[in-house]
């Protein structure tokens, strides 16, 4: 694939279940969302890029970072439960609704 950068510039956040692949660079940036996406060629947020700031990937106060934390918020945030993503705009093929999950931190 063109236009795509090498491999080697790229890092996984996250866990077996939640995984992202995410480019040291910031190319997952979609410009019209104005957040960063859950991969390549798509506009759908994914919650699991929460993890980016923890694993190195970004500041958490990096301006994209916090415009991706606003878009999250407005799509995949209800009454406080987040979730992962948003199956109608990118269909899973599993049946029945998606789950939520809250944030939690043990500082």
């Amino acid at each position: 694939m063109t236009g795509y950068p090498n491999i080697s510039d790229h890092g996984i956040i996250g866990g077996l279940q939640t995984a992202a692949l995410v480019a040291t660079d910031g190319t997952i940036w979609h410009p019209r969302t104005k957040a960063f996406t859950q991969h390549y060629d798509t506009d759908v947020l994914d919650s699991s890029l929460l993890l980016m700031p923890l694993e190195g990937f970004i500041s958490p106060t990096d301006p994209m970072w916090l415009a991706t934390l606003e878009a999250m918020d407005s799509e995949l945030v209800s009454d406080s439960l987040v979730y992962r993503y948003n199956p109608a705009t990118s269909p899973d093929g599993l049946r029945g609704d998606e789950g939520t999950f809250s944030l939690c931190t043990f500082l």
